[in-house]
């Protein structure tokens, strides 16, 4: 899942992307180990417009649970950037007995509304999460970032926060890799719709 850069993931063994470029994926995730599987979110990369239209962050949402339920995924890592990055945390905070960890880069979670204050972190608080943002992130404000932080922090979540100086929306797409994710592999599903 993701918004302005279109491209973001849920990782090991999923990657959910919205584009139809892969090659991101296969630069910046070279000399893999484990197996992520891709597929496009509706109405993004190879996949078809839904009808009737539903486009809502909710549907994005509903989308994923329903992959991971109906392939029965347990106990991975679910990861994101920008809009996915929201999508991170909504999911890992909503279906948290699914994750080994939460891994959320420069997640946009006020256009999503959702904030520490309404969608607190306390369903995940035993889940480990890690948030990567870019300090001078034009799109998504850092301070805004920092509230999940110090929301973990209360919680004695076992949590890392990586703040990268100089950092756009899009640095955390390829500086933040490693802190997120082992090496992984590849895999495309088929689009769908």
């Amino acid at each position: 899942m993701h918004g302005a850069a279109e491209r973001g993931r849920v990782a090991a063994p999923l990657i959910f992307r919205k584009d139809g470029d892969k090659s991101y994926f296969t630069d910046c995730l070279q000399n893999a180990t484990w197996l992520v599987r891709a597929l496009d979110q509706r109405g993004h990369g190879d996949s078809a417009w839904a009808q009737p239209p539903d486009y809502s962050y909710a549907r994005y949402a509903a989308d994923v649970a329903e992959v991971v339920d109906k392939l029965d995924l347990r106990d991975f890592v679910l990861m994101g950037h920008s809009m996915g990055g929201a999508g991170t945390i909504y999911l890992g905070v909503k279906y948290a007995s699914n994750w080994a960890a939460i891994g959320a880069e420069a997640p946009a979670t006020a256009p999503a509304g959702i904030t520490p204050t309404n969608y607190p972190l306390t369903p995940a608080k035993n889940i480990p999460m890690i948030i990567v943002q870019g300090d001078w992130d034009e799109l998504v404000p850092v301070v805004g970032t920092r509230l999940w932080i110090d929301q973990a922090k209360e919680l004695g979540m076992d949590h890392k926060y990586v703040e990268i100086p100089c950092g756009t929306h899009g640095t955390p797409l390829t500086a933040a890799v490693p802190d997120i994710l082992p090496p992984v592999t590849i895999v495309a599903f088929p689009s769908r719709t």
